[in-house]
């Protein structure tokens, strides 16, 4: 049986009692709380604990929990374990489905409760703690990756060195004269004997480019121009902050404009996936990332967007952004986008500065990647290899390139009167020629033709204009482009809240002008 133990130290402990509104209830009685108030904390939604019996072949996980704050007189090695089962019958009794291990509460009855465990308990049930500094310990008991059935300690080991290092490298990273938010490390025993020494989690090792790139942004070195393998570039992204609907005393009573971070540097030359763009908050966790390809010509890069106090900065715009982009992040805190809870949260546009901040983001990668016109960037790439990989379009061929443009994110929704308000974005193929585009609003449907409605207004955001025949004209040599619509009520099958709807973009006819 393989079991897996997380620890942590210098933290708070499972504090509160076992029924109330504290940390210890948070996590081990109810489903979907984490009880996480802090504008920079990592969650919102209470699915990272969950991890936890999910990765447990019988859903059992046993905990031991050193607190802060004391408990009627106790601080140390307070012990629940909790079976997360479906519901099922005993003897004919019927039980939800939750199985506890711990004593009989006296007051409750039927309830079970932790108990201040002895230090022979804790050895037995394999969670005994190095110390007695506030943090819990929880035991993953019949741990599994749910790959494979025969489990590789050696590959076990090596697995969770790399999901921490990919996944927590920059909260690896201090800066000058300071700690850095994390350490981890990793360590493997059969039977009790170890296998592999304690390994500490290096960010070097798995982000090398990024690493380097957060370092020199901690010490001031960043540049202006990519010049070198070495080179970080540092540029400012701005994010508009709405005003809250409902204000929490002075903060969020007006809007705000933040100013993140990018960073870019050349990527390594044995780095699986260049071209990366990773966004992170104040918790430097990876929040997401999507793939941002150079302009043709450009080389391969790494970047990173520092929002919120990821930074640095603890003032009162990096507090505003920190806390707009939490309430942008679904439950799985991958994105920043459309959620309800910011559409209800914050006062009307926050959808736009949302979208706008990731188009921003975008374009300054792509800003910064494009190739130089002099001889700035000539210690990137060596000029034979360039001279080798430099493409010539044979003669006859078309300037334009192969594809067509695509709607590649769609936010959107309904205003006072009933329409539809989206903001799209589209990826375009590169071509020296203007894209002319009919954008289309259809109302899904489960089957037959999908009814399509007529815009009242659109809006040019970035990188196109709109036509007076009431089509898109994209600019040349332009890789995306942004634009906002609203829908024609008159034409709506159904009430647009009864309904969800699609956007996509085709070939118009272009008009002289």
């Amino acid at each position: 049986m393989v079991l897996l133990r997380i620890d942590d130290y210098n933290a708070r402990g499972l504090t509160g009692d076992d029924y109330g509104d504290g940390r210890f209830a948070a996590v081990v009685r109810r489903q979907l709380d984490s009880h996480k108030t802090s504008t920079g904390a990592g969650g919102s939604y209470g699915l990272g604990k969950a991890a936890l019996w999910s990765a447990s072949k019988l859903g059992l996980v046993l905990i031991n929990s050193n607190l802060s704050e004391p408990l009627e007189g106790r601080s140390s090695r307070r012990v629940i374990g909790r079976a997360d089962l479906p519901w099922h019958e005993v003897d004919g009794v019927p039980f939800a489905g939750p199985a506890w291990f711990g004593l009989p509460d006296p007051v409750r009855g039927d309830a079970t409760r932790s108990w201040f465990a002895d230090g022979a308990t804790t050895d037995e049930l394999y969670l005994t703690r190095d110390g007695d500094e506030p943090g819990t310990s929880f035991l993953v008991v019949a741990a599994h990756e749910g790959i494979e059935e025969d489990v590789d300690l050696e590959a076990m080991h090596h697995s969770l060195l790399r999901g921490l290092g990919q996944n927590f490298w920059a909260s690896l990273i201090a800066a000058p004269g300071g700690q850095p938010l994390l350490r981890a490390s990793v360590v493997s025993l059969r039977n009790g004997v170890e296998v592999i020494g304690e390994t500490e989690v290096r960010p070097e090792d798995y982000e090398p480019a990024r690493t380097r790139a957060l370092r020199s942004y901690f010490a001031g070195t960043t540049s202006e121009r990519l010049t070198s393998p070495e080179s970080v570039v540092a540029r400012e992204v701005p994010l508009r902050v709405p005003a809250l609907r409902e204000p929490v005393g002075d903060e969020g009573a007006h809007a705000t404009e933040h100013r993140a971070v990018l960073l870019v540097t050349p990527a390594e030359d044995d780095e699986k996936a260049p071209n990366q763009l990773v966004c992170m908050r104040g918790n430097r966790m990876v929040v997401m990332s999507q793939t941002i390809n150079p302009p043709l010509g450009g080389n391969a890069y790494q970047a990173v967007v520092l929002a919120g106090r990821a930074a640095g900065a603890d003032n009162v715009e990096a507090r505003a952004a920190e806390r707009f982009l939490r309430t942008a992040e679904p439950p799985d805190h991958n994105a920043w986008k459309r959620t309800e809870d910011l559409v209800t949260s914050y006062a009307r546009g926050a959808v736009k500065s949302i979208t706008e901040f990731r188009s921003g983001m975008r374009e300054a990668v792509l800003r910064t990647t494009a190739p130089s016109a002099g001889a700035a960037a000539e210690g990137v790439v060596p000029t034979a290899l360039r001279d080798i990989l430099r493409l010539r379009a044979p003669k006859g061929l078309p300037r334009n390139s192969r594809g067509f443009p695509t709607v590649d994110d769609l936010s959107g929704e309904l205003n006072a009167d009933g329409a539809w308000e989206v903001t799209v974005e589209v990826k375009l193929p590169q071509r020296e020629d203007p894209w002319t585009l009919a954008p289309v609003l259809r109302f899904v449907t489960r089957s037959g033709p999908k009814p399509t409605v007529r815009w009242t207004a659109l809006t040019a955001l970035s990188n196109c204009e709109v036509t007076s025949e009431g089509t898109l004209r994209f600019r040349p040599e332009a890789r995306y482009a942004v634009f906002r619509g609203v829908s024609r009520v008159s034409d709506h099958p159904v009430a647009a809240r009864m309904a969800r709807i699609e956007v996509d973009v085709q070939r118009a006819k272009e008009q002289s002008r």
